[in-house]
Parts: structure tokens; C-alpha cells; sequence
């Protein structure tokens, strides 16, 4: 038998139609623990579901990606800290990896039988250009947070050598060469500032971090009730059909009780 994590694999790999009902007949044959995962697992968007068949039939393309983000990444990082690094070629790569890969990911949603419009193609864009994300290649169930102010996590702005008094003409005393300040990135220019921006974007992420967890409560308990009502009207329905075949036998049996001698 297939382990769990191979079969919930298969789950996100089915035509998005087909997950809900295939994730509730995987719990159904599960117990314990394992069940209650399953039963968690929630279904993708168009867009991430895409993104997702990327990964599970074109793992070349998907690949280069998340390599190309890591380099351009890497050199943010760098010049983040103080240090030279030329982001144009890395942005290039970047750039170029994004829409070869888009492409490809709307080939497959197109294949797939689902339509791929402009506000699903810049989804999918945008979806590509933050990869990776912490969720597990594969299996993503949202769009990724942009990177964005999460480059400054970790990072000290390096200290900035304070102003000395002034001379008699007004001027700033000379500094050696070894204490004058040298070019960084904007933030630089002052640390407390640089401090507020990182505990501003520790904020942001925290704040992003609970709205998908709202969504993704608020889209189990819809799916849910839609399950509750798609079992009310096909009960409703059996009744009906119950009570119309009833119907028909009382009428056929007053039809041969009338046309008696």
C-alpha cells in the first residue's frame, strides 16, 4: 500500500474538479491522526493548482525557477547588508525564468480543461515570482507572499560612526579614511530607522501569516456547508422520487380498480 504522504501527493495532482471528493474518500478509509489531516488539506485555487502541475510535470522548468529566485535573493541579501553586488543580471534571469515558466504553467492549466484568464495569468506571475515559498513544493494551496520587506529578516544595518563637534569654521572634524562612511543602501543612512522598518515588516508578515489562515478557515467551513447542502437536496430529491412512485401506484391501482367490471 502506498504511504500517506505518496497518496495525498496523488491528491494534488488530480484535475482540481476531482479533489474535493477524492481527499474525503481518502479520509474516510484512514483513522487517528492521519484522518484529520487528510480532512484538513485544503483545495487549491485555479492559479496555485497550475503552479502546482509545474512542479509534478515539468520539474526542469519549475527548478530554474526557484534557482534563479534564490540567486537574485542571495545578491538582495548582499547589497541589504552593505556589501557590492550587481542585482541587474540576477533580475534578468529572474525575469526571463518567470515567463518562460508561465508559459508553461498556463500550457498546463489550459491542458487540464480549465481557461486561463488575464486575472488568473497574473496570479500564476506573481505566484511564480515569490517562489519558494514555506509550503511544500507541490502541494501549495495559496498564492506565496512576496518576498518584499522579508529580505531585511536577519539582517543589522551596519553602524554608522557619529558626528563629532564642530570646528570653528562650523565644519565636521576630518575622519580617517578608515572611519568615513562608506556608501550603502538607503536604510543605512540611520539605524533607528532601519530598525523600525524591520520590526514594521516582522508586523507585515505576522498580519500576512493570519490572513491566510482566516481564508483558509472560512474556506473549509464553506465547503463544508456546501457538503451539508448538496446531502440535504439529494435526500430531498430521494424523498420526492419516493413519494412521486407512490403517487404512481396508488393511481395505477385506481386506474385497474376503474376500468373493472
Amino acid at each position: 500500500m502506498a504511504s500517506l504522504d505518496s497518496q495525498i501527493d496523488e491528491l494534488y495532482q488530480l484535475p482540481l474538479e476531482q479533489f474535493t471528493e477524492k481527499r474525503n474518500a481518502l479520509a474516510k478509509n484512514l483513522s487517528g491522526s492521519a484522518t484529520t489531516k487528510v480532512r484538513h488539506l485544503l483545495k487549491p485555487s485555479v492559479p496555485v493548482w497550475a503552479i502546482n502541475q509545474l512542479y509534478w510535470h515539468d520539474r526542469p522548468t519549475y527548478n530554474a525557477l526557484v534557482a534563479a529566485s534564490e540567486k537574485l535573493r542571495t545578491a538582495h541579501r548582499a547589497l541589504l547588508s552593505g556589501h557590492k553586488a550587481d542585482i541587474r543580471k540576477p533580475e534578468q534571469v529572474h525575469r526571463a525564468t518567470i515567463e518562460r515558466a508561465l508559459a508553461k504553467t498556463i500550457g498546463l492549466l489550459e491542458k487540464g480543461g480549465l481557461h486561463a484568464s488575464s486575472a488568473v495569468a497574473d496570479t500564476i506571475r506573481r505566484s511564480l515570482a515569490a517562489l519558494p515559498t514555506d509550503e511544500q513544493p507541490g502541494r501549495l494551496t495559496r498564492p506565496p507572499e512576496a518576498a518584499g520587506f522579508t529580505l531585511l529578516t536577519g539582517i543589522k544595518p551596519r553602524p554608522v560612526p557619529e558626528a563629532g563637534p564642530r570646528g570653528k569654521r562650523g565644519r565636521a572634524p576630518f575622519l580617517a579614511p578608515s572611519a568615513k562612511k562608506e556608501p550603502g543602501p538607503f536604510f543605512q543612512a540611520d539605524p533607528a530607522n532601519s530598525e523600525k522598518a524591520r520590526k514594521a515588516a516582522e508586523r507585515q508578515q505576522q498580519k500576512a501569516r493570519r490572513e491566510p489562515a482566516r481564508a483558509d478557515a472560512a474556506r473549509l467551513r464553506a465547503e463544508a456547508a456546501a457538503e451539508r447542502t448538496l446531502k440535504a437536496a439529494r435526500a430531498a430529491a430521494e424523498r420526492a422520487a419516493n413519494r412521486l412512485k407512490e403517487a404512481q401506484h396508488r393511481l395505477s391501482e385506481l386506474e385497474k380498480k376503474g376500468a373493472g367490471p
